[in-house]
């Protein structure tokens, strides 16, 4: 399930008003190493390796971490930095700054690697090496695909309006609008660099929350409304469908993820079930261990039934020493 439903607030002065030490440090660095950068190499012709070029990672691996500090244009400079603060600024409280810290960079880092890698696969085919050299990767675009898909995980049914209520959607869009920006903006510039390190951005996140973050003790969000047809039209989902299941497969078979195990009508009625189990419908037979994805009413029903079920134990456990000093008056005396 969602790990928060509270809306984040923006407003000026609420932006600025007890910021995390992380999100103050991250954005603080991310204002000040362009400055400096421009600073060293007007005045001192120095010139700093920040970002990241897959054929000299070797040389320069510290790239790898620092290319989000530099963006790639005039745009990205005025709005990326403040879209980026917004989001560290809501989630590092839902999440804890460690948290946050390691899903910044692992984020950055994995989809870095992961576009070298599609890019030297398509050079190696073309035949064109010499273009592999001049890849260069920069700028926020991979953790703000990220967020979009952290947004659509926490408060889905948020409506952002824009422009007095012209422009309106749900947080739940938002990754699908994102990449529809980075599209236009790639055809644009006829580079595509960015729109493939926005995929893996969105991509890598929505394995990592889906299947490996941990929230209030609980392992991934197997709900429905996550699940990773549900960012597409539903005219896209069966092939999509067959694509999430595989790769929830491979996850199990290398053993970086735990199966998902069933209830049956029993467990739900003496309230013993583990945590990341997924309820069966009533109709369907008990026996089987093979997950099934259900309709998020279905889910909501049998998870207030599982609730209501262990509500009722506690009750029952906490009124039976009442009972028993009433059963025995002369002990209480």
């Amino acid at each position: 399930m969602p790990p928060s439903i509270i809306a984040p607030k923006v407003g000026i002065l609420y932006l600025f008003k007890n910021v995390p030490k992380f999100t103050k440090i991250i954005n603080i660095t991310i204002v000040l190493i362009p400055i400096i950068y421009l600073i060293l190499k007007s005045l001192f012709n120095i010139e700093l390796t920040i970002e990241f070029t897959p054929i000299g990672f070797f040389k320069r691996p510290w790239t790898l971490f620092t290319f989000p500090f530099f963006q790639p244009d005039i745009l990205s400079i005025i709005f990326l930095p403040l879209i980026h603060f917004i989001s560290c600024k809501y989630f590092e409280p839902q999440w804890t700054s460690k948290e946050l810290l390691f899903f910044w960079f692992f984020i950055n880092a994995s989809s870095a690697l992961a576009t070298s890698f599609v890019y030297s696969v398509a050079y190696t085919i073309k035949q064109k090496p010499e273009d592999y050299e001049q890849i260069v990767i920069k700028g926020l675009l991979p953790t703000l695909a990220a967020f979009t898909v952290a947004y659509k995980q926490a408060i889905p049914e948020y409506k952002i309006k824009l422009f007095k209520n012209f422009i309106g959607f749900k947080l739940k869009q938002l990754p699908g609008l994102f990449l529809i920006i980075i599209l236009i903006r790639s055809l644009i510039l006829r580079s595509f660099q960015y729109l493939v390190i926005s995929w893996f951005g969105i991509f890598i996140s929505w394995v990592y929350l889906r299947f490996f973050k941990v929230q209030d003790s609980i392992r991934g969000d197997r709900s429905e409304t996550f699940s990773f047809i549900s960012f597409f039209p539903t005219i896209m989902r069966p092939p999509l469908k067959i694509l999430s299941n595989s790769i929830y497969a491979l996850l199990v078979k290398l053993r970086l993820c735990r199966p998902i195990h069933r209830i049956s009508s029993l467990d739900l009625e003496s309230g013993q079930f583990p945590s990341r189990a997924v309820f069966p419908s009533l109709s369907s037979p008990t026996s089987s261990t093979t997950p099934v994805e259900s309709s998020t009413q279905d889910y909501d029903r049998r998870r207030a039934m599982a609730l209501k079920a262990l509500d009722e134990r506690l009750k029952t456990s906490q009124l039976s020493p009442i009972l028993e000093s009433k059963s025995n008056p002369d002990e209480t005396n």
